[in-house]
């Protein structure tokens, strides 16, 4: 989690819309295989040897959600370039959560009533340009995933440089996850009801293969969350004072590491549209595209 990481995306605009788009000199799109489920896409572009300059490119997809026992729908987004890196995510639309869920230490309560989402189908385009010049053999990537759901579309429509030439390359894979605010196996005193929660909570987890991922949700929270990688490196991430909650001025905490076990907590209060305390995308190796150098 990364406390140079912009709250939100300055430069870049996404666009989600129900239109149709036409370009003089479209290369042939660039997708993902259509064998498999893919809930992560990662696009990397790489200036050739003589550099780039003022790139583009469309990425294009449409992708489900459904309801999955212990998990919330999330739609997370990196962005990596020479000069900024920063993951987040947001909650997608699903019917308020109805659950009562506390720690080990407050009884290991777990009730939920069934809310009947059986899911959403969604289809965005989105636009982005990068202005600023790569030497040779710099990369930009953008990373998209989804949890609980898949893409059955992730299209690179467009691909251009006003200077110099870009090589593409489009991976994919499965296993997006998110992590739940309170548990009944952590340790701590929390307690949650619906998307609401407050309290202390310190838990692991075992990563199969390095990840990235963000802080998930939408709503707000007075509260401080700490984590630590496989490799040690530890972060932290404050929110609560009156400007961050009035203005938004707070950075958005994210985080990058390799596979093995990781220990996370957060104390304080949560006003939340879901359950989802962390969300990422199993990338493997490629997590080292967002990761950043040891401090």
């Amino acid at each position: 989690m990364d406390d140079r990481a912009p709250w939100f995306v300055r430069r870049f605009l996404v666009f989600a819309f129900s239109l149709s788009f036409a370009f003089a000199g479209v290369p042939d799109a660039i997708a993902l295989p259509e064998d498999g489920s893919p809930d992560w896409g990662l696009l990397i572009l790489t200036a050739g040897e003589q550099g780039a300059a003022g790139i583009e490119f469309i990425l294009e997809s449409t992708y489900e959600t459904e309801h999955e026992p212990g998990q919330s729908p999330m739609d997370g987004f990196g962005w990596k370039a020479p000069d900024e890196v920063w993951v987040m995510s947001f909650g997608l639309p699903q019917p308020p959560q109805r659950c009562v869920v506390t720690t080990q230490e407050m009884g290991s309560i777990h009730r939920c009533v069934d809310s009947g989402f059986t899911g959403h189908s969604y289809w965005s385009a989105e636009y982005q340009r990068y202005e600023e010049a790569l030497e040779p053999g710099e990369q930009i990537a953008r990373l998209r995933f989804i949890t609980s759901g898949r893409f059955t579309r992730f299209e690179v429509t467009r691909v251009s440089a006003d200077q110099g030439s870009v090589t593409v390359r489009l991976e994919q894979g499965s296993g997006a996850r998110t992590v739940p605010l309170v548990t009944t196996q952590d340790e701590g005193t929390a307690a949650q009801i619906d998307e609401h929660a407050a309290g202390w909570v310190q838990r692991s987890f075992l990563a199969e293969d390095g990840i990235v991922g963000a802080v998930g949700g939408q709503g707000l929270c007075v509260c401080a969350i700490d984590w630590v990688d496989p490799r040690g490196r530890r972060g932290e991430w404050h929110f609560g004072t009156e400007e961050q909650i009035f203005d938004g001025a707070a950075p958005i905490p994210w985080f990058a590491g390799p596979e093995g076990e990781w220990d996370l907590a957060w104390r304080g209060v949560w006003a939340s549209s879901n359950d989802a305390f962390v969300s990422y995308a199993p990338l493997g190796e490629l997590y080292e595209v967002f990761d950043l150098p040891e401090p």
